[in-house]
């Protein structure tokens, strides 16, 4: 179990991967800081955006979706809605590239 002081270092840790986009690392340290404390919803939602950011967005739909289930403050509760809007708006998006590659791919192969 890791203390609070301990916590916290891991905490600014991921916060400082993140702000140099290696959102790997960060969701690696979110990740064990939200197992140790899945009480604290600062964990998660920095789990969260990390997952999105690196493009596991069905995971990161997970994390939401745990999350919703827990008793936040508003300002969390704002937060976690932003990133389940921007959750699905990227899952979307996946979702229209993957149905128009293979268009592309029989226009492309089709003029050859």
């Amino acid at each position: 179990m890791l203390d609070r002081k301990q916590s916290d270092f891991l905490y600014w840790h991921a916060v400082s991967k993140m702000r140099v986009s290696d959102f790997q690392a960060a969701a690696t340290l979110f990740r064990l800081l939200h197992a140790v404390h899945p009480d604290r919803s600062d964990m998660g939602l920095g789990y969260a955006y990390s997952l999105m950011r690196q493009g596991a967005l069905d995971e990161a739909a997970r994390v939401v979706g745990e999350l919703r289930r827990r008793p936040m403050r508003p300002e969390e509760m704002a937060l976690l809605g932003r990133l389940q809007r921007r959750c699905e708006f990227e899952q979307r998006r996946v979702g229209r590239a993957r149905r128009t590659l293979p268009r592309l791919n029989d226009l492309v192969g089709g003029a050859t």
